[in-house]
């Protein structure tokens, strides 16, 4: 492994703080959809499920709702 020299980017420690409180959301935004798409799996594979069909509308709603807020902020 290639060692390369530190950062010379001066971070507090609200930086840093700041840095790893986004690492953790985005590792819970990744569970949250590996769940989502297990719970699709499930409702593909038993079609007689009609109660979580309305709720995961809503979810991936607004998922959809986020994602394009977020391509929009960042100009995609």
């Amino acid at each position: 492994m290639i060692r390369r020299s530190p950062t010379l980017i001066q971070m507090s420690d609200s930086d840093v703080q700041d840095i790893r409180d986004m690492v953790a959301e985005q590792r819970e935004e990744l569970l949250r959809q590996q769940q989502e798409l297990a719970e699709v799996k499930q409702a593909t594979e038993h079609p007689d499920t009609v109660k979580m069909d309305t709720d995961l509308l809503e979810r991936y709603k607004a998922a959809e709702a986020k994602q394009q807020e977020r391509n929009r902020r960042l100009g995609l």
